[in-house]
């Protein structure tokens, strides 16, 4: 009756962005916008697809001055340098809450979310709507394509709030810049 996940260590496997498909060109434009620019992005995919190696691959060009807050399993991410990281973890919603509030006061330059979830669902979508920039965020989405928005719905459903589609599409629409979506290659 004993489940186990074992997860490597990004840390000692090296990983580039040609191991996803992705030019030594649009690497680049992503770098420039998303780590050096400081535009918010979501990276989205199936369980094994690489969102998070693919997030500590961008994380790695954020210059070290940036002040980082993480909501939620800040092992889920590898920093380098002197970049400044604090983290937000949370056993119970009134956690996050509190958490966040902090969070918000230490004006972040960028925001990590390892992962969406029933229990953060509506403070990201807080987050976004909060002027910061910076937003990166690693969630399981079946396609771009209407994938994004249904996930937060279900989440926000199962955490006890309804709401529609469109009204979540408008929120991501207007405050996220990049959508990634990687797919497992078997």
């Amino acid at each position: 009756g004993i489940k186990i996940s074992i997860r490597l260590n990004d840390s000692v496997i090296y990983h580039s962005h040609s191991d996803f498909g992705v030019s030594d060109l649009e690497f680049n434009f992503l770098v420039h916008h998303i780590a050096k620019c400081g535009l918010s992005c979501f990276v989205i995919g199936g369980t094994g697809s690489g969102k998070t190696t693919f997030n500590n691959l961008l994380i790695k060009h954020i210059d070290d001055n940036q002040l980082i807050n993480v909501i939620g399993d800040i092992h889920d991410y590898i920093f380098f340098g002197e970049q400044k990281v604090s983290e937000i973890t949370a056993k119970k919603d009134e956690d996050y809450i509190k958490g966040f509030d902090l969070l918000m006061r230490s004006n972040p330059d960028r925001i990590l979310v390892p992962e969406l979830s029933v229990g953060n669902v509506n403070l990201i979508l807080r987050a976004l709507n909060s002027g910061h920039k910076g937003f990166m965020l690693t969630m399981h989405a079946g396609d771009v394509d209407g994938g994004v928005a249904n996930a937060f719905v279900k989440n926000l459903a199962l955490s006890g709030v309804e709401v529609k589609p469109a009204e979540v599409e408008k929120d991501i629409n207007s405050n996220v810049d990049f959508l990634l979506h990687l797919h497992k290659n078997d």
